[in-house]
């Protein structure tokens, strides 16, 4: 968490996967890191929702 205090997002990934087991989950699970037009269109898509 030290590193995406810091802006380091390098290791989302592996991070958002420790946190997930940590916590039991059973979907979820990262693969890789969002393109930026993934990001983007999550982005939007949020913004949408919460209009709604």
């Amino acid at each position: 968490m030290v590193r995406w205090y810091e802006g380091d997002f390098s290791q989302s990934v592996e991070e958002h996967n420790l946190l997930w087991e940590w916590d039991n989950n059973s979907t979820g699970k990262a693969y890789e890191l969002a393109t930026p037009e993934q990001e983007e269109a999550y982005i939007l898509e949020q913004a949408k929702s919460e209009k709604q």
